[in-house]
């Protein structure tokens, strides 16, 4: 069992333009270059837990609860709130409530905000300005919050409540309720670095409206409710940090802004390997990766090729449908198609032998062929892609936290045991 390809679990190595998987066979530690592209800076979670901002072209390994890290692989999205830190800014109106700055943030530096609330009896928050959001869009708020005993409410106005949060554990207390302008909101958190967490909420808009987004204090971490007006004492809050408004049904990395709107651009990395690394005849192609899922895109691809459009070609693809299907040869004949929780981290193992034999492992189950190629065999396999074969196209967006390829064919339990969870 030769492994000719490894990349990820742990061990990450890149620069600006490049990242390194490795071919040890034969004791022959060689690496091998894919190409990495991203036309602006954006930001991680780093090591230590602290957002970070890297460079353009740079590869971003993000560590968020993850000790080994794994590779962002991200479409591009523009954060529509020009001031996403200064909460002092007139561009957050107050109510009920004020700020006060230069507390450590999720950056480790001194700018996150503490929102205070006053001691008038009201709804104690901060609002973004009037934003005009457009129906068949989605999008998606998120902010990062750490508690002083007050949960936080995230809502659009006119008794929408769209999202509550227990700022002490992270945990969702409530997710919001169709109604004329929005649908299907739903809410996530993340665990941050010293007490912080990522709280969003995403949702569908059905029928155009202005409105601001609020960040509304409740009395107590597990309050819910559409009226959150209560006495305040003067002196309870929560500390903010790095919101962000975005086109698009999930919150992705932080894109900070300073004055006008942000944009992080798409970023790419494919064509690693040549013919030495690949075999024709037999492989397997494994792949632990977590898709991210939006209605942005059509279809994204993992591929085995000769770097051509031609029918020399494996490939991995993820529709926006939730499907998994799996390509050889040509696009008439689909292999497998799995309809799977693709919102999970998901271990692939795809395995061939001569184009006329595949297996399918995910999380260590077995998949049945849905329908049998028809192909020749495969010649000149000689790259390994996180996008369509042969094109400046159909790239994956995910988390990619492992991959590699073994130039043989492997027993049923030896692919068990590469994908069990």
């Amino acid at each position: 069992m030769s492994n000719t390809l490894k990349f990820g679990n742990g061990e990450w190595y890149g620069k600006e333009g490049t990242i390194l998987a490795y071919n040890d066979e034969n004791n022959n530690y060689k690496p091998l270059l894919f190409d990495f592209e991203r036309a602006s800076s954006a930001t991680r979670v780093n090591k230590e837990g602290l957002i970070e901002v890297v460079s353009n072209n740079e590869p971003r390994i993000d560590f968020t609860n993850d000790s080994k890290g794994a590779l962002l692989l991200e479409p591009s999205r523009t954060n529509l709130l020009t001031y996403s830190e200064a909460f002092d800014n007139a561009a957050w109106d107050k109510s009920g409530s004020s700020v006060t700055s230069d507390f450590v943030s999720p950056k480790g530096d001194l700018s996150a905000f503490k929102l205070v609330e006053d001691t008038s009896t009201a709804a104690h928050m901060l609002q973004t300005s009037s934003y005009s959001f457009v129906s068949t869009n989605s999008y998606s708020f998120s902010v990062r919050a750490k508690s002083l005993n007050r949960g936080l409410q995230i809502n659009m106005g006119g008794g929408i409540n769209v999202a509550c949060f227990n700022c002490l554990t992270g945990e969702v207390t409530f997710e919001g309720v169709d109604n004329i302008y929005f649908t299907n909101m739903t809410a996530k958190t993340r665990t941050m670095a010293d007490g912080w967490f990522e709280f969003s909420a995403s949702f569908d808009c059905i029928l155009s409206v202005a409105s601001k987004v609020r960040l509304v204090m409740l009395p107590t971490p597990t309050t819910i409710t559409n009226n959150p007006s209560y006495t305040g004492d003067g002196t309870s809050g929560i500390y903010i940090w790095g919101a962000q408004l975005e086109q698009g049904s999930y919150a992705t990395s932080y894109i900070p802004t300073q004055g006008s709107i942000g944009t992080r651009v798409a970023e790419t990395c494919s064509g690693a390997g040549n013919d030495q690394v690949f075999n024709d005849s037999e492989g397997v192609i494994y792949v632990e990766t977590q898709p991210f899922i939006d209605g942005d895109f059509e279809s994204v691809y993992i591929s085995l090729s000769d770097n051509t459009t031609g029918n020399n070609f494996i490939t991995i693809q993820h529709r926006d449908s939730g499907q998994l299907r799996v390509y050889a040869g040509n696009f008439t004949t689909v292999i497998y198609l799995v309809n799977i929780d693709m919102s999970e981290n998901l271990k692939i193992a795809l395995q061939y032998e001569n184009i006329t034999d595949f297996k399918l492992y995910v999380n260590g189950i077995s998949y049945p062929i849905y329908s049998t190629p028809t192909n020749s065999a495969f010649v000149g396999l000689n790259t390994f892609d996180f996008k369509l074969r042969g094109s400046a196209s159909g790239y994956w967006l995910g988390q990619v936290k492992e991959a590699k390829y073994f130039n043989t064919a492997l027993t049923d339990q030896e692919l068990i045991n590469l994908t069990k969870i």
